[in-house]
């Protein structure tokens, strides 16, 4: 559910995807990229999360990490495309993300830590090195509370 909340969320933001491909071709993919993929581009996963529970019952609000990796062809790109991604994700204040059943209610948007910057050499001739970066933000969203 939070995965395709995020994915149509940051598809819809055009400043970001500007920095992917554009908006009639974004290079957002969740979970794995296809091998095909242009760079640059990002991945994202749900890692974790939590629910908030009282001694009596849930209280409506649930968190998600979600992990980000960013690959580029360049240091400068990734750099680009990590602060695109900050910009559009952290200190996110309440809205609606997503439509149907991916629908959530995003109440907060908070970094886990600084991007972790690696660089993937090639292991041939005929590769090219991978400038990478890992981000992780936690998402608060509302969640429907059980009736028992």
């Amino acid at each position: 559910m939070i995965e395709g909340a995020v994915y149509a969320y940051l598809k819809s933001q055009a400043a970001f995807n500007t920095t992917i491909g554009g908006a009639d071709l974004p290079r957002l993919y969740p979970d794995v990229a296809p091998k095909s993929a242009s760079k640059p581009y990002v991945t994202f996963q749900e890692i974790g999360g939590d629910h908030v529970e009282h001694t009596t019952a849930a209280g409506g609000l649930a968190s998600a990490m979600v992990q980000f990796s960013v690959f580029a062809a360049t240091s400068p790109s990734r750099e680009t495309v990590v602060e695109a991604l900050r910009a559009e994700l952290l200190g996110h204040r309440a809205g609606v993300w997503g439509t149907g059943t991916n629908q959530v209610t995003v109440r907060s948007v908070l970094a886990e830590g600084a991007p972790l910057h690696t660089y993937i050499p090639p292991t041939n001739a005929s590769e090219e090195g991978v400038f990478q970066s890992t981000y992780t933000f936690k998402v608060w969203y509302a969640e429907t509370v059980p009736q028992i």
